[in-house]
């Protein structure tokens, strides 16, 4: 079995199981965070992250996500952050990001972060956090931001 066949494997496992504890190692990203109109406005925010990661030629080195910084869910006004991961020894252009919204920074390590694996349709995520939430609500006190990996 290949590397991608065993990954693509242990995801589909993992779909539908309960949430886990995990270890998320620090990652450098390139990132943008503001308020946007809705939940499907990022990808504007994604188009900007990928436009200038092309420009400045930095490869995506591990998968993307959105940070969340909202408690619980909004209709409107929802403050994200999308993140591009990059290599820690990446060359980003200091000129680029003082002209740019776009910042590179590193994102500490998180040693405990519940995580739940959703192989499907984007449509079908709401029943996934409700679960998530639940398992929460049981086993922790506090969740600090909610992060969606792509």
């Amino acid at each position: 079995m290949s590397e991608c066949e065993a990954v693509v494997d242990a995801a589909v496992r993992a779909a539908n199981g309960p949430p886990v504890i995990k270890n998320v190692p620090e990652v450098r990203v390139l990132s943008l965070r503001t308020v946007i109109a809705n939940y499907r406005a990022q990808k504007m925010l994604w188009d900007q992250v990928l436009t200038f990661s092309r420009a400045q030629g930095l490869a995506i080195a591990r998968p993307c996500f959105s940070i969340y910084f909202d408690q619980g869910y909004k209709e409107k006004d929802v403050d994200v952050e999308v993140c591009l991961p990059i290599a820690m020894d990446a060359k980003v252009s200091h000129e680029e990001t003082l002209t740019s919204s776009i910042t590179a920074r590193i994102l500490p390590a998180v040693s405990r972060a519940a995580s739940v694996v959703h192989v499907g349709s984007y449509d079908d995520l709401n029943p996934v956090y409700l679960k998530l939430y639940a398992w929460i609500g049981e086993e922790v006190k506090s969740v600090f931001a909610l992060a969606e990996t792509f």
